[in-house]
């Protein structure tokens, strides 16, 4: 895996555990980055509207887009029509 990609899924997975968002410099110091480099995946992942950046703190957090590919891929699956008929058969019993 390159590391730009692995730069990016750190990223993903720490801003998934801070709701109220980090900063620049508190990314880049969890993930030993320069902060010229963290910018550099945040600036892309912005661009996708993976990220957003508030403009008066500078803080970033994620948007929902990764909820809804997520709930995408889980429709796509057909899970729901699997698990239907077991959750309408305990909700009656």
């Amino acid at each position: 895996m390159s590391q730009q990609i692995n730069r990016v899924l750190a990223i993903l997975e720490i801003l998934s555990d801070e709701a109220d968002g980090l900063a620049l410099g508190d990314i880049s110091t969890r993930l030993g980055l320069p902060k010229s480099a963290t910018h550099r995946v945040l600036r892309q992942l912005t661009e996708r509207d993976y990220v957003k950046q508030d403009a008066a703190s500078q803080r970033y957090w994620l948007t929902m887009r990764l909820a809804v590919l997520g709930f995408r891929y889980l429709s796509a699956t057909r899970l729901n029509e699997v698990c239907q008929p077991v959750l309408d058969q305990l909700a009656q019993e």
